[in-house]
């Protein structure tokens, strides 16, 4: 077991089939035999995902998914274009993303506007609340909500101050180098549980091989967009804390998440590669925001979740065209 994992108790109970497997695979590894013992670790998580969460003794310890999440990106980009990597690797913005999303007939944010870079953009024709992003940046770079003249930084949730709406915006994406780039203006969401929060709150669906393992749900309503974070079984179930965030009470499981959770099943299917699946829980229904194929740059798990994200990464090699 990697070092620092067992600190955190994870509830799981497989399935003896499933528990059956977990143990086949770790014998095949102690002989060596590592192509079978993932083939045995792949036929537990298909028994029962919940499996991910027991120590197949795969993870060498902290760190080491960040390393393999970089080993990751150069085979994705490597990979042959009618392979489920390649066709990951092709969705390289968001506005690729989006347009894979609209054909798939998933809902997805509607977009209000377009511009080749900020300076082009005509703020003057924006309703008054709405969110801006970049079409290729991560970790919410770059991504602003708008709400009459208040402008928050989706990242901190500081606001910007100084100017007009888009003086204050065209001058922050000059700060921070983004100013050439292509940006998107979508509609802001409203959460399906409580309406008056400014954000709605996110649902982060991990999944690979058609099946979900384990959800994050983070509150961005506080200081410095950290008010909370559960994670949790694909049945609601709380799990310990995967992340430095505070707790968060996740309360009943909220309208929508079933059908957020059957959707990712089916796109999974499609691309059965590890791949986070951020959704908004709307009074219309599950929004699909974005697609992450690198969660957290394999950063800021704790030791527990970080193995069980780096054991989900390692049944990417059963997957066609894909390299261990």
């Amino acid at each position: 077991m990697g070092e620092g994992a067992s600190r955190d108790v994870v509830p799981v109970a497989p399935g003896p089939g499933a528990l059956r497997q977990v143990a086949l695979g770790r014998q095949r590894l102690e002989t060596g035999r590592d192509e079978r013992a993932l083939a045995h670790f792949a036929a537990a998580y298909d028994r029962d995902p919940s499996a991910a969460l027991l120590d197949w003794g795969l993870w060498p310890g902290p760190g080491a998914l960040e390393e393999r999440m970089l080993e990751r990106s150069a085979q994705w980009r490597a990979a042959p274009a009618d392979t489920p990597a390649g066709r990951l690797s092709a969705l390289r913005t968001k506005a690729h993303i989006h347009r894979w999303l609209q054909d798939e007939g998933v809902p997805v944010p509607p977009r209000l506007a377009t511009a080749p870079n900020i300076g082009a953009l005509d703020f003057a024709a924006l309703p008054a609340r709405y969110i801006i992003k970049p079409v290729d940046a991560s970790s919410s770079r770059g991504v602003f909500r708008v709400d009459g003249d208040e402008i928050r930084t989706l990242a901190s949730w500081r606001r910007l101050r100084g100017g007009s709406v888009a003086e204050r915006i065209r001058r922050r994406y000059e700060e921070i180098g983004l100013s050439g780039q292509e940006v998107i203006v979508e509609q802001a969401m409203r959460d399906v549980t409580d309406p008056a929060l400014e954000i709605p709150r996110d649902v982060k669906i991990f999944a690979v091989r058609g099946q979900v393992c384990f959800v994050q749900m983070l509150d961005r309503n506080g200081k410095k967009a950290r008010r909370g974070l559960a994670t949790l079984t694909r049945d609601w179930a709380l799990l310990p804390q995967s992340s430095s965030w505070p707790p968060l009470a996740p309360g009943p499981k909220p309208a929508g998440f079933d059908e957020a959770v059957a959707l990712t099943e089916r796109l999974s299917r499609k691309v059965p590669l590890l791949v986070r699946w951020d959704f908004f829980l709307t009074p219309d229904g599950p929004v699909l925001c974005e697609v992450t194929k690198y969660p957290n740059a394999g950063k800021s798990f704790r030791p527990w979740m970080e193995r069980a994200v780096y054991q989900l990464v390692a049944l990417d090699a059963l997957a066609p065209g894909t390299s261990g």
